[in-house]
């Protein structure tokens, strides 16, 4: 009779997730000849981190279609647009302008997600600032 020993992991821990350049330098291949095994030490160094730089950067912004503004904004179509619109009564100048994803007339209309919630809080802050009397 044979023991054989499982190499799967068991459920209840999973298994620590490394980049590859995190194994690359944890296990560095030997050099080529010819080539400073130091220099390609420090290359890696330096690619990690790079790596982890760009790991936490920041969540890059986002073009959304109207359904997405209308959800974020809180209000119908026919309101925002009419927010949009610089003769209509409910105009408002701070809000966002859309913009076309292509040359075409036909191309989508998108808003800069960001773009949005900075009206939204701008929006907010000023109903704020109004209903407490600072204005």
């Amino acid at each position: 009779m044979s023991c054989q020993v499982s190499s799967t992991p068991s459920p209840s821990r999973p298994i620590p997730r490394r980049s590859r350049l995190a194994q690359a330098t944890a296990n560095p291949h030997p050099a080529p000849a010819g080539t400073a095994s130091s220099l390609s030490r420090e290359m890696l160094e330096r690619l990690e981190t790079i790596y982890r730089a760009v790991q936490q950067a920041p969540i890059l912004d986002q073009a959304i279609r109207l359904p997405e503004v209308l959800t974020i904004a809180g209000v119908s179509k026919s309101t925002w647009y009419a927010r949009l619109n610089p003769r209509s009564p409910s105009y408002d100048p701070r809000a966002p302008r859309p913009f076309k994803l292509g040359t075409s007339d036909r191309s989508p209309s998108v808003w800069w997600r960001s773009a949005v919630a900075a009206y939204v809080q701008a929006c907010a802050d000023a109903c704020a600032t109004y209903e407490g009397g600072n204005a």
